[in-house]
């Protein structure tokens, strides 16, 4: 794809009597280049639709659905050997519960 440099709108060529000198307008050059620019992001779009589309159908109904997601509360096993610490806030309500492999530090 060929990019314009506007201030040089200018084709040159060889003609019978010496070069032939073709000028064009900025704006009507502008208006073609935003015009082809629009096209092309519309076919870009259309063709991802497309494979959007094609792939979908390939795949089956089980495939197609979303998971439900399971809750992630993490809890420790009951049979574990964990030890309460506390927290220094002199509230005998307010701890913590680590391993008791853990120091309380």
């Amino acid at each position: 794809m060929a990019i314009l440099h506007y201030p040089y709108l200018l084709l040159k060529m060889p003609g019978p009597n010496g070069a032939l000198s073709l000028r064009s307008d900025l704006k009507r050059a502008f208006d073609c280049d935003v015009q082809a620019i629009q096209i092309a992001a519309k076919a870009q779009d259309d063709q991802s639709r497309k494979e959007i589309a094609t792939i979908a159908a390939e795949m089956s109904q089980e495939e197609l659905e979303i998971p439900a997601k399971k809750p992630s509360i993490i809890t420790p096993p009951k049979e574990a050997n964990v030890k309460q610490i506390d927290l220094g806030t002199g509230d005998t309500s307010k701890t913590a519960t680590i391993s008791a492999h853990l120091s309380a530090k």
